[in-house]
């Protein structure tokens, strides 16, 4: 972080300019606090210097040491003049009666000092407070996401020889799928079992060369208790940003490690709200409001904000904000660099009615004690963006943002979570986390955490937790591209359930149909289609049949159907996958937009280009409204576009989609995986292609047609 703090010095007391003179070993001390320091002998020079100051981003500290012959006058005039102007911060008195009255009767005044040391220890700790207000108010990010007309499927219907899809488009702005999987990290991450040995054992690794973070956890392990976790979180120390970059970068292994602080702060914050709101009157005001300074990039403030007036504003970070209005503003800057960044002050009004997300005035619990006035928002609040408008006084280049916050929420992406849900019920803990981290295209951490979660002994015991262990690591296996290994573990699944349940239980069928996708990859049709088969009148037997599990069983049967070019057949089984997946799914759901993969393909291999081009961008919608930016479909969606449009002759176009692709898969697949390995093939063939194509155009102009040199 750049310097932002500036001292100017008035001392009229001394001019010697000897190394070990009171003046020079002053400077160095006050050096030591910040690295400005500017010095004055003459009170008229300081008061121009001091005026000409720009109102910026700087703090300015004025220290003043006079002698007696200074006079009281002069001085009380130099302590009106800081007192009126805003870009001096604070004021400190250098002198020998600490009982001066003046000095004490201005708001600016940090009080009068008759030495040094004690000066410097005062300006230390006021420069320590509000570099951590600045980080506090200044670094955290906020997930918000508008995504600009998202199809939404009303009625599909597939025939063998028409393919009808009414959709309806909306400019609803939305909330992103990313700020579900937040909330989901988060109430796993609370529920699940921890340690502080563990989580000390981690920090300790991670701050392994830093002396000064190393005490603190020193500190931290001797002192620390889950009844002072919000005073730790306040505090300038290692836990601060390790705990709020993890959570802005959704890294889920720091996460993780850090679950025994992440849940004793939630809970506490969770705890002073409720006595906060049980000890509120009624004759309380009913709403509070509460302010947040931010620079945000200019890309990112109208993308984000001003694109997105009406919509949510989520934030997946521990939000910090303050009761005082000119706190905030002070941090959201003066809007001097436009071409840069945009000065936003956020004015969120607290509806007390809301209680879906914890937030409390952590004042008696900061470490900064009982003056700071903050109100923290635990992980995941959620506001909505009432208006926009440019602040009508002096601060006319910084934008105030009305925020509300509301227990409202995207209504497609609530229906996506609470379906969703049901891929953790009867989960524990970890294997909820390593579910996570399969859905999220985290496949190598959703390995990891498969395994933790079968080293649990309870776990390890019981068959039917082992199997389904066995089956989800099978799946993940298959995501990665290591299929021997995707075989081994399906066999051990259902070698697992077939000691404890018949061959015809649906549970033995689902791991047997999950296998049977291993057969048809490897060019086994007809053995895929008989288990598929066998499948699907199992489900079809049940008391009551799980819908979407026989849409999932109809959808592998087309596919097979459309390896084998049987494509009448195929079309007539995916439009009734579609029409049962329509009903029992969010219509955001990403089961249905790999239905639409899969039709697509089928039309490709028809050759109507077209029609896959279109049912391609239906599920590359979808995706993107239920999927985080960087999974892997999203990416294997673009590699499908990139070739359709290749074969349509839109070699750019193609080379543009494939090089997406490319970006995402290389950041979250292992190198060997096939499809990292492909894409990079398919990139240079392109890229080689479209030289070739752009020489041969060069080559083929007209002489007159020729750039001359």
């Amino acid at each position: 972080m750049a310097e932002t703090f500036l001292t100017i010095w008035l001392d009229t007391q001394n001019h010697d300019t000897d190394t070990k003179s009171p003046v020079t070993q002053t400077l160095l001390q006050l050096h030591n606090v910040v690295i400005y320091v500017q010095l004055f002998h003459d009170a008229d020079e300081c008061i121009d210097y001091i005026t000409d100051i720009k109102k910026d981003d700087r703090k300015t500290f004025f220290v003043i040491s006079c002698d007696t012959q200074f006079g009281n006058e002069i001085k009380s005039t130099l302590l009106q003049l800081a007192e009126e102007l805003p870009q001096i911060h604070s004021v400190y008195t250098m002198g020998s009666n600490e009982k001066e009255s003046d000095a004490f009767s201005y708001s600016k005044s940090h009080g009068i000092y008759t030495d040094v040391q004690s000066l410097c220890n005062q300006m230390f700790r006021t420069v320590t407070i509000e570099r951590h207000r600045q980080r506090r108010l200044v670094s955290d990010d906020f997930t918000i996401k508008t995504l600009d007309r998202v199809p939404i499927i009303a009625e599909t219907t597939i025939t063998t020889t028409t393919t009808q899809l009414a959709s309806v488009s909306t400019s609803i702005r939305r909330q992103e799928a990313q700020f579900m999987y937040a909330q989901f990290l988060r109430d796993i991450l609370v529920e699940m079992e921890s340690s502080e040995e563990e989580m000390v054992t981690f920090c300790r690794q991670k701050y392994i060369d830093n002396a000064a973070q190393l005490k603190f956890i020193d500190e931290f392990q001797e002192y620390y208790d889950s009844c002072n976790a919000i005073f730790w979180y306040t505090r300038d120390t290692f836990l601060y940003g390790l705990l709020n970059t993890a959570l802005r970068e959704q890294d889920v292994d720091t996460l993780y490690s850090l679950r025994y602080f992440i849940k004793d702060l939630h809970l506490q914050l969770k705890g002073v709200y409720v006595s906060q709101q049980s000890a509120a009157t009624t004759t309380e005001q009913a709403t509070t409001t509460v302010y947040r300074g931010q620079l945000m990039t200019n890309d990112e403030f109208e993308q984000k904000i001003q694109q997105n007036i009406g919509g949510f504003f989520s934030v997946s970070t521990f939000l910090s904000t303050t009761l005082d209005r000119k706190l905030a503003n002070l941090f959201a800057g003066d809007g001097s660099r436009t071409d840069e960044v945009q000065s936003v002050l956020f004015q969120i009004d607290i509806d007390k009615t809301v209680n879906k997300f914890p937030y409390a005035d952590i004042s008696t619990e900061s470490a900064f004690g009982d003056d700071e006035g903050e109100i923290l928002f635990t992980m995941g609040a959620v506001f909505r963006i009432e208006s926009i408008e440019k602040m009508r006084d002096d601060d006319d280049n910084v934008w105030n943002v009305q925020l509300k916050l509301t227990d409202e929420e995207d209504e497609l992406l609530q229906k996506l979570t609470e379906h969703m849900k049901d891929d953790f019920i009867d989960l524990h803990p970890v294997a909820k986390y390593a579910v996570l981290m399969r859905e999220m295209g985290y496949y190598t951490k959703a390995e990891k955490f498969f395994f933790l979660a079968l080293e649990e002994s309870s776990l390890s015991e019981n068959y039917v937790f082992a199997a389904s262990l066995y089956n989800a690591l099978g799946g993940n296996y298959k995501r990665m591209g290591q299929i021997d290994k995707a075989l081994e573990y399906y066999e051990k699944s259902i070698a697992a359930q077939l000691q404890h349940l018949p061959e015809n239980d649906p549970q033995v069928a689902a791991t047997s149909h999950d296998l049977a996708i291993i057969y048809k990859d490897q060019g086994d049709f007809e053995r895929a289609l008989v288990t598929y088969n066998k499948t699907l009148e199992i489900c079809l037997k049940e008391p009551i049949p799980n819908q979407s599990a026989i849409a999932t069983v109809y959808n592998s049967i087309a596919n097979v159907y459309t390896s084998q070019r049987r494509y009448s057949e195929a079309l007539e089984i995916y439009a009734k996958a579609l029409d049962i997946q329509f009903k029992v799914l969010p219509h955001t759901h990403p089961s249905l937009a790999i239905l639409f993969v899969n039709i697509s393909g089928l039309h490709n291999e028809r050759g109507d280009n077209d029609k896959a081009i279109r049912y391609l961008n239906i599920a590359l919608a979808i995706f993107q409204n239920s999927l985080p930016p960087s999974h892997p479909q999203i990416a294997a969606t673009y590699r499908n576009l990139s070739k359709v449009l290749y074969d349509q002759g839109k070699l750019s176009e193609a080379l543009i989609y494939m090089s997406k692709s490319f970006s995402i898969d290389s950041n979250n697949l292992p190198a060997g995986h096939p499809d990292v390995i492909k894409t990079r093939e398919y990139i240079i063939e392109m890229a080689e292609e479209l030289r070739n194509q752009q020489l041969n155009t060069t080559a083929n102009k007209s002489p007159h047609l020729q750039e001359t040199k």
